[in-house]
């Protein structure tokens, strides 16, 4: 006669499916931990995301029960700890993003969540096939390749809707997990790979530009102070040639980025106009004063109404074309390279 179930075990994966697909992912190089059993959670008193490994013998021997997790530091010196903590064979299987396994995701929260990316895509164009996953909470992931700290200094760090992505969009990135397949959800569903998307499918994608720059945006242009001449390295005030251009485009910048929602097309175009003016006579490098106009439009007040970056350098590059007829006259002062 065979025991009656136990309901405090959540039903799910065999465990020897959850063992050879935690093996499969970290002989890719994903660097993955046990959680515990239809959780989101790591095991109490372990180190949690920072045990994450790549090591298939050490991510066998966490399922296989017979290795036990790294422990955290007492939290007190009167904090009772155990001597070890084993990880359950029906362990989910959490997945540390960012750059020990070279991949971040991209979250879609159920129905919100996909309007909210539609809007994006209709606003900066589509995503790239990419590895593509089914979360147990009726939402999904899309996976991309880790790239770094970006050419403007940010890096991917997790956020939760953030402002510039759209209500029910999430980033996992340096310093975050997520839950692999076919690790059980809470609400009894089973975490799984979108037909056709799994890792062994397909490709991770990298992320188009335009994406990058929302979950992680260039800083916002130093502020310059209309009161004060700012001063060259010999300590004088600047009157034209290079200094001047450049505190043109760093204002151009500045109200690109600040224009209200209405007034986008009207605010770029005139500040990219007059910095192709700058371009014409030679005080700028034009793909320097390109880029950096093409990322002010992307900062630009209202989300749905930034520009993407394909459109933005359409702009950029029409204006540019209307200013070399009409190079800018420079004030003298710094030596710079400008003149008519």
């Amino acid at each position: 006669m065979s025991a009656p179930p136990n309901p405090s075990q959540p039903a799910g994966p065999a465990p020897a499916d959850l063992a050879r697909e935690a093996h499969d992912f970290a002989a890719l190089g994903w660097h993955v931990f046990p959680l515990q059993p239809g959780q989101k959670k790591p095991y109490g008193f372990t180190t949690g995301l920072r045990a994450a490994s790549a090591d298939v013998e050490v991510v066998s021997g966490w399922w296989a029960g017979r290795r036990s997790l790294p422990l955290r530091p007492p939290k007190s010196p009167d904090e009772r700890m155990p001597r070890a903590v084993v990880p359950q064979p029906r362990s989910n299987i959490g997945l540390r993003t960012g750059a020990p396994s070279g991949v971040w995701t991209f979250d879609i929260d159920g129905a919100a969540g996909i309007a909210s990316l539609l809007a994006l895509t209709e606003a900066h164009g589509r995503l790239p096939p990419t590895v593509r996953m089914h979360t147990g909470g009726g939402g999904g992931q899309l996976f991309f390749q880790w790239p770094g700290v970006l050419p403007w200094g940010a890096e991917i760090r997790n956020s939760a809707s953030k402002a510039a992505l759209g209500a029910h969009l999430d980033v996992r990135g340096e310093g975050g997990y997520t839950i692999l397949p076919p690790s059980l959800h809470p609400s009894g569903n089973l975490y799984r790979w979108a037909e056709g998307c799994a890792p062994w499918e397909c490709e991770v994608a990298r992320a188009p530009w335009w994406l990058l720059r929302l979950v992680a945006p260039p800083p916002a242009p130093a502020p310059t102070h209309t009161h004060e001449r700012p001063k060259d390295r010999a300590g004088g005030a600047m009157g034209g040639g290079l200094g001047y251009a450049k505190g043109a485009l760093a204002n151009a910048c500045e109200e690109i980025a600040r224009a209200a929602p209405g007034t986008h097309n009207v605010t770029f175009h005139r500040n990219a106009y007059g910095i192709g003016r700058l371009v014409a006579a030679g005080a700028l490098d034009r793909e320097a004063a390109k880029r950096a106009l093409i990322d002010a439009g992307m900062r630009m007040a209202g989300a749905k109404t930034a520009y993407g970056d394909q459109y933005a350098a359409k702009m950029v590059d029409h204006a540019f074309r209307r200013a070399e007829a009409n190079p800018r006259q420079l004030p003298s002062g710094d030596g710079g390279r400008g003149g008519a």
